[in-house]
């Protein structure tokens, strides 16, 4: 009889009041009572499987509440707004990346290319066809990475080429992007995580 009301006693606590159904918030806490080889034979076991999965119940429906949570719908709208934040974030971070990488490519480009001109007017200096191309043998490497360069400027449609502070600017700005998305990247992915180790059947 002491058995029974104090099983009430529990089940009651964990159904109180606004509480809604958590028969999928609770899933993975719920000890079958016929998981035991014995359970046919063992009143005593079946009587503490259902004494701990009342128990569980009310420990599930508390830290719930605590959370601020009324039902599993909640949690799971809650957590699937956290993922498509980190979703979203996510790709942002790939995005900056991306164009940030471009950007140094094209930095790495320019100044090589930059650093041949005093070679390139040289060249035009000359005067006949002869010295020109005792000029071009002579400065041979300068001609190769101009011409290098301006096959990379030509293969992503520059027709312009940006000044270098300019440049070095642009790189600075989204390097500060990259950095301010990578740490709320860190936040929102620790944020998911926490939650599902909190609500594994969420």
């Amino acid at each position: 009889m002491l058995f029974i009301l104090f099983t009430q006693a529990i089940w009651s606590a964990a159904f109180s009041a606004s509480v809604m159904p958590w028969d999928r918030a609770i899933c993975s806490m719920i000890v079958s009572n016929r998981s035991c080889a014995c359970w046919s034979i063992s009143a005593r076991y079946e009587k503490w499987a259902t004494l701990y999965n009342l128990k569980q119940m009310a420990a599930t429906v508390s830290v719930y509440e605590k959370s601020g949570f009324s039902s599993p719908e909640e949690l799971e709208a809650a957590l699937a707004a956290a993922s498509a934040g980190l979703h979203e974030v996510t790709g942002k971070l790939k995005a900056v990346e991306s164009t940030l990488r471009e950007k140094k490519d094209l930095q790495k480009q320019l100044l090589a290319y930059i650093k041949t001109k005093p070679a390139r007017d040289g060249l035009r200096a000359q005067k006949t066809e002869k010295a020109r191309r005792a000029y071009r043998e002579q400065h041979e490497s300068d001609f190769i990475i101009a011409e290098s360069a301006a096959r990379y400027f030509k293969a992503q449609g520059i027709t312009k080429l940006p000044s270098s502070k300019t440049l070095q600017a642009e790189i600075e700005q989204l390097t500060k992007a990259k950095n301010a998305l990578y740490n709320e990247y860190r936040e929102k992915k620790e944020n998911v995580r926490e939650w599902r180790k909190r609500f594994p059947c969420a």
